[in-house]
């Protein structure tokens, strides 16, 4: 989730950047541009939300399956991101912090056959 509210911060700042830039080359003070041109703007930000909604919508749609799994299996689940799946909290490690495994290993969904969900 901290990746997606990351690129709603980026695409807001590149919004603001661009009114900004126009307005320094029209020599136009920035605050009053925008203030005059607040219809242009807030339809450029929500235009930039709706395509990072829709560039990130598939693993916000994990995100929820994970938290959703989590929630049933009364565990704490987090979903991540960069490997694309849901992870499980099952005990803790060496320095009490909490250690994860994939959920499908937890329900046995690997579906290769092997006891432990290792496959060779």
């Amino acid at each position: 989730m901290i990746f997606f509210l990351s690129f709603q911060f980026i695409g807001l700042a590149v919004v603001l950047a661009g009114f900004i830039l126009y307005a320094k080359r029209k020599e136009i003070p920035v605050f009053f541009f925008i203030w005059h041109k607040k219809r242009i703007f807030f339809a450029l930000e929500a235009l930039v939300f709706a395509l990072i909604i829709l560039v990130c919508i598939k693993p916000l749609t994990n995100n929820i399956r994970c938290a959703y799994n989590g929630h049933s299996m009364n565990k704490v689940t987090k979903y991540d991101w960069i490997n694309g799946q849901c992870l499980v909290e099952y005990g803790t490690g060496k320095n009490n912090k909490p250690t994860y495994v994939p959920y499908e290993r937890i329900r046995g969904t690997s579906g290769e056959g092997s006891e432990d969900g290792v496959t060779e």
